[in-house]
């Protein structure tokens, strides 16, 4: 029933099923009307069936008029708001409000099919979903169980533009959750400054120039376009990713897109160059490399941490030996190392994947390589990173691998997975030597085996 106050009288049109109202059951008497009150015509106009019945009516006089043509009890029926879910009186109507004449505690007919739905229990509090799906493809009302049951739904939803929550761990038997709050700043500041502040302390005051709006989506165009050439300008890629930072880091951090819509808008991005690149845009020049320095000159104090007869460790000093030259003596001791610190924070290795391995299925990035574990002390195999379980990049050893692996976390804003917290905090505090997750989510034992590595660090150097 739609209204529209133009002075003191009412036309309406009502529907309902197509028997008389004599056989009809009076306890599921339910009458839809549309009603124009209006002063040029005081009359109200009932359809039913193929006949209109019409008649002088004022507000006051309408329900009287309704239940004379109709020989029902005026007691026995009400008027239902449709946007409140309660019952008015006839001096609460207004324009355009939207209601029914129906008997007291009956949920509303079909009037497109104009056939009843069978009711839903006034003690549930979800509807019957059968029934709901039919009704919103007829296009029928719905009754205020229903309706209460849709608003629920619509401030539950999540959009699919958004990525996913990853807070509950993949293992359910993992320590306690934490989190890695590498944001430093909300994203309402974020919008109000129009800046970009990174994610790191070092830069916490960076503000790079606002490019212009225009002329940035002309940058993602070309960039679509050089990603889909055949040979890509790796000077030219470059130079669109730094002049498309700034809004690349707008709608990473604000918008918290899957890292598939990325792809789609910066495709440029996913190879291991930029991935590297943009680290160093999120710092400073230099970080990765001093990523791949920190694990070399980490790892001999890595492996003294380990227990004399830990599997690992004695794996590590038997390919040492095997080894001619010092190279590779020197790169299987820094993949030792790396796979190590695991092993010291008695997680999971969940971010390679090996041929000999079980892993966690997750969303969170991982490495993966067709090897086994007792082949990638070796440094001629391929690695890939993965974000979203979506290729980031492909790397030529494992220290590359985990410096763009580490960089996927930074890049998306990807919190670290709570089975692998504690490792990710060692090669994010080692390694890449940051300090973005809180110092009160990490646990003393793991602040105090970092803290013993560095020391170990010093002492060599004096």
């Amino acid at each position: 029933m739609v209204i529209n106050s133009l002075g003191s009288h009412i036309w309406g049109r009502a529907f309902f099923t197509p028997k008389s109202i004599n056989q009809r059951n009076r306890s599921v008497f339910n009458l839809l009307v549309i009603i124009k009150m209006t002063s040029i015509s005081p009359s109200v106009h009932v359809t039913y069936g193929s006949q209109t019945f019409i008649s002088n009516s004022t507000r006051s006089e309408f329900l009287n008029k309704v239940c004379e043509k109709y020989g029902l009890n005026k007691d026995e029926i009400e008027i239902y708001d449709v946007e409140t879910c309660k019952a008015v009186g006839v001096r609460d109507l207004r324009d355009f409000m939207k209601v029914e004449i129906r008997k007291k505690n009956h949920p509303p007919i079909n009037r497109t099919s104009r056939r009843g739905y069978p009711s839903n229990a006034s003690t549930s509090k979800i509807p019957n979903l059968e029934v709901l799906n039919k009704k919103l493809l007829d296009n029928s009302a719905l009754n205020g169980l229903e309706r209460a049951f849709l608003i629920e739904c619509v401030k539950n939803f999540s959009n699919p533009l958004k990525r996913k929550n990853d807070a509950v761990a993949v293992n359910q038997d993992a320590h306690r959750e934490m989190k890695n709050r590498k944001v430093q700043v909300s994203a309402s500041n974020l919008i109000a400054n129009r800046t970009t502040s990174t994610q790191t302390d070092e830069l916490i005051n960076y503000q790079p120039p606002l490019n212009n709006t225009t002329l940035t989506n002309d940058i993602i165009v070309q960039s679509k376009r050089l990603a889909a050439s055949e040979k890509v300008d790796l000077a030219k890629a470059s130079d669109l990713m730094v002049k498309s930072f700034d809004k690349r880091r707008n709608f990473i951090l604000i918008e918290r897109p899957a890292v598939s819509f990325v792809k789609e808008k910066f495709p440029l991005l996913f190879s291991c160059t930029e991935v590297c690149k943009e680290l160093d845009r999120i710092f400073y020049d230099g970080k990765c490399q001093e990523f791949i320095s920190n694990i070399e000159k980490y790892a001999p104090h890595i492996l003294s941490a380990a227990r004399d007869d830990d599997p690992l460790l004695r794996t590590t000093q038997e390919k040492m030996k095997l080894y001619e030259t010092s190279t590779q003596r020197k790169y299987a001791q820094e993949v030792g190392a790396i796979l190590m610190v695991s092993s010291l924070m008695h997680e999971k290795r969940n971010y390679l994947k090996l041929l000999d391995h079980h892993y966690d299925i997750s969303n969170f990035p991982y490495i993966e390589t067709l090897s086994k574990l007792d082949e990638i002390f070796f440094d001629q195999h391929i690695y890939k990173v993965y974000a979203e379980n979506l290729l980031l990049c492909e790397a030529s050893d494992l220290k590359e691998a985990l410096l763009c692996l580490i960089a996927s976390y930074f890049i998306f804003n990807i919190k670290y997975p709570d089975t692998s917290f504690r490792t990710f905090v060692v090669f994010e505090k080692l390694f890449l030597e940051a300090s973005d997750t809180d110092e009160n989510e990490i646990d003393v034992s793991v602040t105090q085996i970092i803290r013993s590595i560095q020391l170990k660090q010093q002492a060599r150097g004096r």
